[in-house]
């Protein structure tokens, strides 16, 4: 089964793009839940978003450097 990471809400910041600021793994690489898979950042903080569940990395659609809305 296929689950899409999806960004975690920040509390009581109005966040409604990020910027992908580094990947810990590279598709294809083996992730365990709880792991961190990124660094997302905001003009207001920065933030290491984790793996809901275990599987294999096997696509990024947003490279580092890119803002995500």
């Amino acid at each position: 089964m296929i689950t899409s990471v999806r960004m975690p809400k920040l509390g009581e910041t109005d966040a409604n793009a990020f910027t992908i600021e580094k990947w810990f793994f590279k598709e294809g690489d083996s992730v365990r839940k709880g792991q961190g898979l990124l660094i997302v950042a905001t003009d207001k903080t920065s933030l290491e978003v984790e793996a809901r569940t275990g599987g294999t990395l096997r696509r990024i659609l947003f490279n580092e450097g890119e803002s995500v809305t």
